[in-house]
Parts: structure tokens; C-alpha cells; sequence
């Protein structure tokens, strides 16, 4: 009796995450093949183009094809990008589109002398990244928030014949 082996990628369209089952099946059984798709994403088609999921098949001498591959693509989200503190700085681009999976660049302007960037955070207050510019894979619905702080001026006074007092208020 002939053995196949079933070997099962699971791809995901704009995203390197690849997931691989395998399974053994012998002449007049049933396979079933269930593609489960990732927060985010929605199955489109098998490799051979068939489009049905779940799906089955049954092993026969004729059956050629024993590696099928899942694909799934992205759901379309808005991102939108603010600054966390309304004054303190300024956001590129406001707005935007995009699968998941895909990445988007968000850019933080210091526009006010007396603030400096500090950080990107997510919605939950989870802090991303300190850079400037950063690169975002949209994950889903979300607001992403630039963070600006007080600029700190460091304030050097020296006498070389008595004292000096510095006051901040």
C-alpha cells in the first residue's frame, strides 16, 4: 500500500512567518485540510488555486499533488498617528492605509524649541520605539501616538572671585 506525505506551508502574504504541518495518508483515505488565518489576515486560496476551506481530498493512485500551500493576505486597516500632547510637537502624516503585515513609516517633528521627542507608544501607552522615524507593521486598527517632552536646558553659572546662586521657578 502507498504512503504520501502531506506537507502543509502555511504563507501569509507580506509577512516571513511561515508555519509547516505534515501528515501521513495511505490510498483511500480522506484528508482534511483547515487553513486557520493569523489576527489580521483571511485565507484567500490553496497553492493549486482551489479556494475551498476547509478542504478535503482523497488519496488515490492518481493523487499527484501532496504539498499545498495556504495564502492568505492581509486585512486593510487605518492607522492613525497623533501627537500624545496637543503643542508639544508635530506627525508627518496623520493618516494612515494599509494591509497587515505592511510596514508604514511614521515621522516625528520637533516643531516647538522648548520640546524634544521622547518616544512613540501605541494605545495602550507601550512604548515602540525612541527613534525619530520609525517603521510600523500594521497589525490592525490602532492609534499611534508621538510622545514630546520639556527640553532641558542646562543652566552653567561660574565666579572666580565669589559665588553665584542659580533659581529656577
Amino acid at each position: 500500500m502507498k504512503k504520501y506525505i502531506l506537507i502543509l506551508p502555511l504563507m501569509f502574504l507580506c509577512l516571513t512567518a511561515v508555519a509547516q504541518t505534515e501528515a501521513v495518508a495511505r490510498c483511500g483515505q480522506i484528508v482534511t485540510l483547515t487553513a486557520q488565518p493569523a489576527e489580521g489576515f483571511f485565507f484567500v486560496r490553496w497553492s493549486d488555486n482551489v479556494t475551498d476551506n476547509p478542504r478535503e481530498i482523497e488519496i488515490s493512485s492518481e493523487t499527484t499533488v501532496t504539498d499545498f500551500v495556504a495564502i492568505f493576505e492581509g486585512k486593510e486597516f487605518t492607522i492613525n498617528v497623533r501627537v500624545k500632547e496637543e503643542g508639544t510637537g508635530d506627525v508627518e502624516q496623520t493618516t494612515f492605509t494599509g494591509k497587515a503585515g505592511e510596514p508604514i513609516t511614521l515621522d516625528a517633528i520637533e516643531s516647538d524649541p522648548c520640546y524634544q521627542f521622547d518616544h512613540w507608544e501605541d494605545a495602550s501607552g507601550t512604548s515602540l520605539s525612541t527613534s525619530k522615524t520609525f517603521a510600523y507593521t500594521i497589525l490592525g486598527e490602532t492609534t499611534v501616538y508621538a510622545v514630546f517632552v520639556d527640553r532641558e536646558f542646562k543652566i552653567k553659572a561660574t565666579a572666580d572671585h565669589g559665588t553665584v546662586d542659580i533659581q529656577v521657578q
